[in-house]
């Protein structure tokens, strides 16, 4: 057994005797072997806490050898996550690691999405304190990169002020030096309202210093410079009966706030992620260096059982050049025991357009459930007259709840790979409440993985993944 994994067991072990908690814990494992290229890929982690009272004690121990395809990481192990947490009811301190967001995320977000590879993490102590009338938020130490060892010195503080129940408003500032400005700066304030019938969120950041750019009224602010950059956000979301509409824009203007591989914010993007193959394929990547645009979403009920979603959202480049567009319409509803959904729309960014329609049903057969999605693309280029077709089907068959036997196939007519039809087949499964595992068979299409406004490019696979998770505790 790993050393650093039998120090985490032998640590929470040791709390566990001699004092009264509960001990919680996973670990998980994901192996598989590339038939194409003759290569294994290998990843495990055990993540471990201890709660006694307010107190929460834990550590993750993570490796890699190398990651998943689709993943920011190469081949490392370490024990990047440890904490000591004590959690009152007005009163938070975390020393170690941890994720937070000031605001909607325009001036720091740190955060992990484990299906890309992504970890945003800080090393240091955040103390949270939030009463009636204010909330506080402060932070200090390091940053780390997404290849989890490059770091950046941070230091951050949010409040707000909640003068009275419907209406809130603050701002943030975070400080940091990275490796062309020996001192960098930046800052946000924002307001929210909130009312039976709707919900009012406005926020604006700029570089420079909260004080020297709203309260020195004699000379030039840092946001006053040419090279600053700032960043708007406006939603609004009216609640009409069962009827809501929800409005976004935005404006990003030399906003994205990096350092090489050390990532700080990651404003909102506006765009839907979908549950569909083909859709998610061609997600937009956020750009908060130069972007503008808006957004509009209505879901409403439709006869007894339906629910309709329609949004449509756009984003272009200052130099009004389009970046991005989506238009789309899904319709859910039940039929008696049928669960069923279609969903048709288009997007659009500077080099193809691409045509949509899917259709996804779930219903019972006796003890059994059968689901399917089946998905058509048509892809056109924009610049020259030529198009590409694909289709995609997801079957999933569930032979008593914790079963699960799917069939996933794809086709294509672009020239863009080597291939053009991939069929895996997958077996999940969960034993107890505690084991749950999963084994693929087939080929894979390359392409890209976007997970909140951040995106990978996934190259083609061929092989078996085993995959497996392990849930304990007192």
């Amino acid at each position: 057994m790993n050393k650093k994994i039998f120090t985490i067991l032998l640590f929470t072990g040791s709390l566990c005797l001699f004092g009264q908690g509960q001990l919680n814990g996973s670990w998980y494992l994901e192996s598989g072997y590339q038939t194409d290229k003759h290569e294994n890929y290998f990843e495990q982690g055990l993540d471990v806490n201890f709660r006694n009272g307010n107190w929460l004690v834990g550590a993750k121990f993570e490796q890699f050898d190398p990651a998943k395809p689709q993943s920011l990481m190469n081949e490392d192990q370490g024990l990047w996550h440890k904490y000591v947490s004590y959690k009152s009811e007005k009163l938070h301190v975390r020393l170690g690691s941890f994720y937070t967001t000031f605001g909607r995320g325009l001036t720091l977000k740190a955060y992990d999405l484990q299906t890309i590879g992504l970890d945003r993490r800080i090393q240091g102590i955040l103390v949270e304190y939030d009463q009636k009338y204010m909330k506080v938020k402060a932070l200090g130490g390091k940053i780390y990169g997404t290849d989890r060892n490059t770091e950046n010195p941070i230091k951050g503080v949010e409040w707000t002020f909640k003068p009275f129940s419907f209406f809130n408003f603050g701002g943030s500032q975070v400080q940091t030096e990275m490796q062309y400005s020996s001192e960098t700066m930046w800052s946000s304030v924002f307001g929210e309202l909130n009312f039976s019938f709707m919900n009012l969120y406005g926020e604006h950041a700029f570089d420079g210093e909260f004080s020297s750019s709203f309260m020195n009224i004699f000379g030039e602010s840092a946001s006053d410079r040419e090279d600053a950059g700032t960043a708007d956000y406006v939603a609004v979301n009216f609640f009409l009966g069962s009827i809501s509409i929800l409005g976004e824009w935005k404006d990003y203007e030399q906003f994205g706030k990096s350092d090489n591989v050390v990532l700080y914010n990651d404003p909102p993007t506006m765009v839907q992620e979908h549950r569909f193959i083909l859709w998610n394929r061609h997600g937009y990547v956020l750009n908060a260096w130069d972007e503008v645009g808006f957004s509009v979403k209505l879901d409403t009920p439709v006869a007894e059982d339906g629910i309709l979603t329609m949004q449509h959202n756009h984003t272009e480049l200052h130099s009004d050049f389009p970046v991005f567009e989506e238009s789309y319409a899904i319709l859910e509803w039940e039929f008696e025991k049928l669960e069923s959904a279609v969903i048709a729309g288009v997007q659009e960014d500077f080099s193809y357009q691409h045509k949509n329609l899917g259709f996804e049903f779930l219903f019972p057969m006796g003890n059994y459930h059968i689901g399917f999605i089946v998905e058509a693309q048509r892809r056109e280029s924009i610049w020259v007259d030529s198009f590409d077709e694909s289709q995609a089907l997801t079957f999933d068959f569930t032979f008593n709840p914790n079963h699960i036997l799917s069939l996933i196939a794809e086709h294509t007519t672009a020239d863009d790979s080597d291939n053009q039809e991939w069929v895996g087949l997958k077996y999940g499964s969960r034993w107890g409440k505690n084991f749950e595992c999963s084994v693929f068979l087939g080929s894979r299409r390359k392409g890209k993985i976007c997970a909140g406004g951040v995106c990978v490019y996934t190259p083609e696979f061929e092989g078996f993944e085993v995959a497996g998770k392990y849930r304990f505790g007192s």
